[in-house]
């Protein structure tokens, strides 16, 4: 009976760690296809981070044009 409640205890664990990552990929596949209502919102440190490599590739492609 023990190894009942071990394995069930096992199964909600594991069902408990799933959970997230399945509710994050269904979350993106809406996205993807343009189904999802609310969109998620990238942290400010990743819209920095965008804003400068667009404005470093911005400088790559002027230099590449000059020579």
């Amino acid at each position: 009976m023990d190894n009942f409640k071990a394995f069930g205890n096992s199964l909600s664990h594991i069902g408990s760690s799933i959970t997230p990552s399945l509710s994050r990929t269904f979350q993106y596949t809406k996205e993807q296809l343009g189904q999802a209502e609310d969109k998620t919102q990238l942290p400010p440190d990743y819209i920095d981070l965008e804003k400068r490599v667009d404005a470093l590739k911005q400088v790559h492609q002027k230099l590449l044009a000059v020579t």
